[in-house]
């Protein structure tokens, strides 16, 4: 099982204005960009020799953020649900 861990650093523009930007780190392998960074992370992680059927999980400090999926998913953009949101989640139209 590999432990992805997502945080953010700060970027400084210049002497008096920073941001933060996201990064994840697994394996020693870390990249930091406003992209998707789970895709990217795996699709390094199968470059660097894992296999696409080894198992990761994603954690924010301590706690669980996506739970285990192949990286070979993630790596095909396949990692998030993409369905339709339930009907009692959605707005009331006005």
């Amino acid at each position: 099982m590999i432990r992805i861990s997502i945080s953010r650093v700060k970027k400084w523009r210049n002497r008096g204005e920073w941001r933060f930007l996201p990064t994840v780190t697994a394996e020693g392998i870390e990249i930091a960009s406003d992209d998707h960074l789970m895709p990217a992370i795996c699709k390094k992680l199968i470059e660097a020799g894992h296999e696409p059927s080894e198992m990761c999980e994603a954690y924010r400090g301590e706690m669980l953020v996506f739970k285990a999926q192949p990286i070979g998913k993630w790596a095909e953009g396949r990692g998030l649900v993409t369905q339709e949101q339930p009907e009692r989640l959605r707005r009331a139209k006005q």
